[in-house]
């Protein structure tokens, strides 16, 4: 991979488990950065923190979307802070 994601702010649903843990372990060896979401298995996400800011959300509810587009940055959202992205 070229360099182009080194410092890339990446946002990723579901990045502790299977391609999702994969696809964050390739990210962070690039150096992007990341907030990394799980849905319910703290335990298995625990280790992926060390990677960037981890939240748990289950992106089927609205309050678990927003509170983890509130998380990201916002230069990666481009949306206006306290106005919900997503719908109920």
């Amino acid at each position: 991979m070229s360099e182009s994601l080194r410092d890339r702010q990446i946002l990723l649903i579901g990045g502790t488990g299977g391609l999702g843990a994969a696809t964050t372990e390739l990210l962070a060896a690039e150096q992007a950065r990341l907030v990394v979401s799980y849905q319910s298995r703290q335990d298995r996400a625990q280790p992926f923190e060390k990677f960037g800011h981890l939240v748990q959300a289950d992106i089927t509810r609205a309050e678990d979307r927003n509170r983890l587009l509130d998380a990201a940055p916002e230069e990666l959202l481009c949306r206006q802070p306290n106005r919900p992205l997503l719908p109920a």
